[in-house]
């Protein structure tokens, strides 16, 4: 229960609701998961623009995938919501992509975020996710398993 809001002075709204298709190949939470799929899934996806910032060519979106595989983690910047920033990580389940922690905050906030050390956390969590959720990985000793 909300006991008490306070707008900011530059308010975004990010609205979520379950059961809404959210596209892969916009946004953090979508292509970190993309971006670990076979390169045919995303070349056989309509590219339909949302903002100015969505990835609309194949080409290009490939590009943006394989920098994703190689630094271990997604970034969208205004490419499905307008104003919007944010970062994904995928997470797996028995070696395969099952999904990503996604975490989004104002465009004009970003300067101020420590974005490395936010998506070192992100990928913490996600490594313990994944291990979680694997069969036949023992979880890590030492502690609650946190």
């Amino acid at each position: 229960m909300l006991i008490e809001v306070a707008q900011g002075w530059k308010p975004i709204q990010y609205k979520l609701e379950t059961g809404v298709e959210v596209p892969l190949y916009a946004g953090a939470a979508g292509k970190a998961v993309l971006a670990h799929l076979a390169p045919e899934f995303a070349d056989g996806l309509t590219l339909n623009r949302f903002t100015g910032a969505t990835i609309v060519s194949h080409s290009a979106l490939q590009a943006d995938l394989l920098a994703i595989r190689e630094r271990g983690w997604s970034q969208g910047d205004g490419e499905r919501v307008l104003g919007a920033f944010g970062i994904g990580v995928p997470f797996f389940v028995d070696g395969q992509v099952a999904g990503s922690l996604s975490a989004t905050i104002a465009q004009y906030r970003k300067q101020d975020c420590d974005v490395a050390a936010l998506v070192d956390h992100m990928k913490l969590a996600t490594s313990r996710i994944s291990r979680l959720l694997s069969l036949g990985i023992a979880p890590a000793q030492g502690g609650s398993g946190q």
